[in-house]
């Protein structure tokens, strides 16, 4: 990532028109050794990203099949940045939040237990934004995992 604070890294968007996501686990981990500060936003607009990863069928727990919402996960260099709601949400989920500057250092977190169908909610037309904070060039591998 460029040195720029406040920027989206990584997107977990929702396409779909009539589906909530539960997102149960959020894994930030270092991959250049760059100290890493983040924090998460709920986005109201996917923005264009530099590349997407859309999950299929290998994706699945049991390969079950490909996720019936088509979620996505936006992320590398985007030409136009999300649209970040403003308000305090998820401070409680995730606070600002520094890693090493050690390549593997980073915070696995999990949102309660999968099979209550708990977490953070994505509404439909909705995502849940990765921002870094410093203006550090820090490169970050991001994970979501997600009950439809």
């Amino acid at each position: 990532m460029a040195a720029v604070a406040n920027v989206a890294i990584a997107v977990f968007w929702n396409p779909s028109t009539d589906r909530s996501l539960s997102v149960v686990g959020l894994d930030v981990v270092v991959a250049v050794d760059v100290q890493a500060n983040w924090y998460t936003a709920r986005a109201t607009a996917e923005g264009t990203p530099g590349s997407t990863v859309t999950p299929d069928v290998g994706n699945a727990f049991g390969g079950s099949g490909a996720p019936p919402s088509g979620c996505r996960l936006a992320l590398g260099s985007f030409s136009v940045q999300p649209t970040l709601d403003a308000g305090p949400f998820l401070t409680r989920f995730i606070p600002n939040t520094a890693v090493g500057a050690r390549v593997g250092s980073g915070q696995v977190t999990v949102y309660g237990p999968a099979r209550q169908r708990t977490g953070i909610v994505v509404p439909p037309g909705e995502g849940l934004a990765v921002v870094q904070t410093p203006a550090t060039a820090s490169t970050l591998d991001v994970a979501v995992r997600w009950i439809e």
